[in-house]
């Protein structure tokens, strides 16, 4: 092989390093993030085109650290989805509301009893009939469906990363047993079990 294959080789070498790193950065800083409370969004970056993430009220890129404004977004039907949710939980708490008042005002008043207009001694002798207690507040209604939404966006958040970091694993598995140089080998490895290591973690965040 001469000298002008060997640079030829060793650059590609160092293109492939470059990326494989980058990708398994990638793939740490998007387990963090999901560790810290964020969420993934259905919009990708156009630099990389990495998954979105949103974060107290902003939304931008694990991999460019930048805010999500040149973003890719997904089909119409993947975006509507959000605003259906927001519709329904605000359709559901209106309904509950007019419930609320329409209960209000149907409850029968208390029925007067004759026999104790006509006869004032009985009043004393017949036990007062206690008034219906109130209807339970349906303020746990409303308060319960934000909660168990947000816990639902971050499992399935977690079950997203959880398939990214097995693809990677077993892409970088594979990719050390068909590597011809041992440098090459022991790289591909070490990137293997840092992915490895944050999927057992994204595991973790599951349980």
């Amino acid at each position: 092989m001469s000298d002008f294959d060997k640079e030829a080789e060793r650059e590609k070498l160092r293109k492939q390093f470059e990326e494989d790193e980058k990708k398994r950065k990638s793939t740490e800083r998007m387990s963090e993030l999901l560790l810290q409370g964020a969420t993934m969004t259905n919009k990708h970056c156009d630099v990389c085109g990495n998954p979105l993430f949103r974060q107290q009220g902003q939304e931008f890129c694990p991999t460019c650290q930048t805010q999500g404004t040149d973003v890719r977004e997904q089909p119409p039907a993947e975006q509507q989805q959000p605003d259906e949710t927001t519709q329904a939980e605000s359709t559901t708490s209106i309904e509950i509301e007019e419930q609320t008042a329409n209960t209000s005002e149907t409850t029968p008043a208390e029925p007067i009893d004759e026999n104790n207009i006509s006869d004032p001694s009985s009043q004393s002798r017949t036990p007062q009939t206690p008034s219906p207690s109130p209807s339970p507040s349906p303020e746990s209604h409303r308060t319960a469906s934000p909660s168990e939404s947000a816990s639902s966006t971050r499992t399935t958040d977690l079950t997203e990363a959880r398939r990214s970091l097995v693809r990677t694993v077993t892409n970088f598995a594979k990719q050390a047993e068909a590597a011809d140089e041992l440098s090459r080998a022991q790289m591909l490895l070490t990137a293997t079990k840092d992915a490895a290591e944050a999927l057992e973690a994204v595991n973790r965040a599951e349980e």
